[in-house]
């Protein structure tokens, strides 16, 4: 069964920012899904995507990537926006557990209109297990943050 979970978005004008037509998340198979998805203006030209993530995987997530994309009316992409959740930055206790739930805001690709489509790039789980293409090298950005924040303590 494939899930698509959309939300449509009347386009109109709003101050300078014509939000997309619609945001989905379509994947299927993923250790988070992604739900109650809206849709506002933001700064500049970036709207701001709001949306319910919940852990549907049998181990404590730790961090995921998501990649979000832009799309004209006949499919061409026209702009794309990675977004890495580190839960010890977001969340007193670090992971999201099984069955969990919590929201997200996440700032959407450049330009107006269009559809844009949010994707399940990469999942850290809490036992140090990775899921997903990593296309975005979330996995480096964990590790450098890490890092640094090593360094600072």
């Amino acid at each position: 069964m494939k899930v698509k979970n959309i939300i449509t978005v009347c386009v109109l004008l709003y101050g300078t920012i014509l939000l997309s037509q619609s945001v989905v998340f379509t994947q299927t198979g993923t250790p988070l899904t992604i739900t109650d998805i809206a849709s506002t203006p933001g700064s500049g030209d970036r709207e701001v995507i709001t949306m319910m993530v919940q852990n549907v995987s049998t181990k404590a997530i730790e961090a995921y990537g998501i990649i979000a994309t832009r799309t004209n009316d006949s499919g061409k992409q026209l702009s794309t926006k990675t977004h890495l959740t580190l839960l010890s930055a977001a969340r007193k206790d670090n992971v999201l557990e099984p069955n969990g739930t919590m929201q997200n805001k996440l700032k959407g690709p450049a330009g107006t209109g269009g559809h844009i489509e949010l994707s399940l790039d990469y999942v850290l789980f809490e036992n140090g297990e990775k899921w997903g293409p990593d296309k975005m090298k979330f996995a480096e950005a964990v590790t450098q943050l890490r890092t640094g924040a090593a360094v600072q303590k």
